[in-house]
């Protein structure tokens, strides 16, 4: 039950985290298409960060968290820069209807790589790591004490169980590093939003 209880909390973390991810990807294309109504020199500064600011993501955010589970040095500065541009363009933009919705398309932009980071980074306490290992090997070493008169059919229950408990640790141990290996983070949604051909 406790193995269950850790897999499904790690797992449901990361299906958060790609729906943090989509969130981030949408707000982005969003505000990339929000800024079509600035005027041309203030829209590429803006968009020009948009997009070095996704790349940052892939290249280097991912990875940050992946390795120290905090966000990136290198994309928390992209960040500010696309803050900069959005916040230059207000004077040349004026009353128009769009400076608002991109400002809170940024601001979702912000809320999205928070949350996400935040349920990647959120790993398995060290002691009940320590705990689930000690309760697997506690019901290996009971399940070879049983005394059973079928030599074959203990080996054989033996070789199941521990290949099942090896299979759950394994699990566990992936789900712990949540921007790597077949169950991870998918990064799918920033790669077709704004660095699509058709974004660009």
């Amino acid at each position: 039950m406790l193995i269950a209880f850790v897999i499904v909390g790690e797992r449901s973390a990361i299906s958060e985290a790609n729906d943090h991810v989509a969130a981030e990807a949408g707000a982005m294309s969003a505000l990339f298409h929000d800024v079509a109504g600035f005027p041309p020199i203030v829209r590429a500064q803006v968009r020009e960060a948009i997009v070095a600011y996704d790349r940052s993501v892939l290249t280097s955010d991912f990875h940050a968290v992946e390795r120290t589970g905090e966000p990136s040095v290198v994309t928390n500065r992209k960040l500010d820069d696309l803050y900069d541009a959005v916040q230059k363009a207000e004077p040349e933009v004026g009353t128009s209807a769009f400076y608002p919705q991109a400002v809170s398309d940024l601001s979702d932009v912000t809320k999205a790589r928070r949350n996400r980071n935040a349920d990647a980074a959120d790993t398995i306490p060290g002691p009940l790591f320590f705990l689930v290992v000690v309760i697997s090997f506690a019901v290996l070493g009971v399940a070879t004490l049983l005394n059973t008169r079928e030599r074959g059919a203990h080996v054989t229950l033996l070789a199941v169980l521990a290949v099942v408990t090896a299979l759950n640790l394994a699990l566990i141990v992936t789900l712990e590093h949540p921007f790597s290996g077949s169950i991870a983070v998918s990064d799918q949604p920033l790669r077709v939003g704004v660095l699509a051909p058709t974004g660009r």
